[in-house]
């Protein structure tokens, strides 16, 4: 289990990310506790996430766990997307936008037009999606270096 995991921020971590992280770490030592942290934060989020990604490839990791800092999971949800990850490149934990009503963060493209999921919190499927955030992702290292 060859992965890092990397942050974005502007400034701050919430305590009960912190807590996530530490959480997964002790339940899965075999992760080892490597962590990239990346100054920059929502102004421009792509191109701090692309500094990331450069750095993450100048490593001997195979797996990028990207975790936004207010993102709260448990160890089993890591396990989900590391179980979900044998099988594809780029995994996804859908976590809901705030916003009325909430709705998960990932969208499907069907005949010119974008439509959210209808899924709730608890739903437990995993969906084919054209978009989703990438705020608790799992991402092989070859979806950044395929020509």
């Amino acid at each position: 289990m060859n992965v890092v995991v990397g942050m974005c921020t502007d400034e701050y971590v919430t305590a009960e990310t912190t807590l996530s992280l530490a959480k997964t770490w002790a339940a899965f030592p075999e992760m080892g506790s490597r962590l990239l942290m990346m100054k920059g934060g929502c102004a421009d989020l792509a191109a701090t996430r692309n500094h990331l990604v450069r750095i993450f490839l100048a490593t001997d990791a195979d797996w990028l766990l990207t975790v936004d800092t207010d993102i709260v999971w448990e160890p089993a949800d890591f396990e989900r997307l590391w179980n979900s990850a044998q099988d594809e490149l780029f995994v996804s934990g859908t976590y809901m936008v705030a916003k009325e009503p909430a709705a998960p963060c990932a969208v499907v493209f069907k005949y010119d037009k974008f439509y959210s999921l209808n899924i709730t919190e608890d739903s437990p499927e995993l969906y084919a999606v054209s978009a989703v955030g990438a705020g608790f992702a799992l991402i092989h290292r070859s979806v950044f270096t395929r020509s």
